[in-house]
């Protein structure tokens, strides 16, 4: 019974230590990606509107592009 209670403490060490490991893995990666991040949230909404508005004129059709006047027209 002894070594199967020493088995079992050893393996819930092994678990606590792979645990505390996981955590400070999960901490660095956290660190890391607020770094890449910018830390401005306006400017995070303003770069999310100009794509928006990228994606908004490369999709517009032709028939609409027309309605701009000829001084604006590209082609």
């Amino acid at each position: 019974m002894s070594q199967i209670q020493n088995e079992a403490a050893r393996i819930e060490k092994l678990v606590m230590e792979e645990g505390m490991t996981r955590q400070q893995t999960d901490d660095e990666l956290l660190k890391k990606l607020k770094k890449m991040s910018v830390d401005d949230v306006g400017r995070e909404i303003a770069g999310f509107a100009w794509l928006l508005i990228g994606m908004l004129i490369a999709t517009i059709p032709e028939e609409i592009a027309r309605w701009v006047p000829e001084c604006f027209a590209v082609f």
